[in-house]
């Protein structure tokens, strides 16, 4: 069978490839339990939140009725969620030299660069609870 893009174009959308999209919520909802956001919530507008944002991302555009919908959440909930996700970001991005002058307004230019970060710290921890668990042993 035949895997292309269809049309030729340069495709883009949710479908083409959804391993990185749901990479990058995981290590959005990874980081929002770090930071207490998960606390007394309902999980699901969390998660569309973080789909929200890895779908800015992957340069997706994704609202928030698409994702409350897919999550079975309010859009109202979902957009206060990802407001405070995107607050919780900031903060994460102001910790980094290259993201000291970072807003609310621009958070979007640095996401790709801050997901990433995100993903290699998590990696990063995941490895040092599993060789503590191997020394433990």
């Amino acid at each position: 069978p035949r895997r292309g893009r269809r049309g030729g174009g340069g495709g883009g959308g949710v479908g083409s490839n959804l391993a990185p999209l749901v990479s990058d919520t995981k290590s959005l909802l990874a980081f929002s339990h770090t930071r207490g956001l998960m606390t007394g919530r309902n999980p699901m507008s969390l998660v569309a939140a973080s789909l929200i944002v890895a779908a800015g991302v992957r340069g997706v555009r994704l609202t928030c009725k698409q994702a409350a919908d897919a999550a079975r959440s309010t859009t109202e909930t979902t957009r206060h969620m990802h407001c405070e996700l995107r607050e919780e970001l900031l903060a994460f991005t102001h910790t980094f030299h290259w993201g000291e002058g970072a807003t609310l307004k621009t958070l979007d230019e640095f996401l790709p660069s801050v997901v990433t970060h995100l993903a290699g710290v998590l990696h990063q921890r995941e490895l040092e609870r599993q060789q503590e668990q191997q020394q433990q042993q």
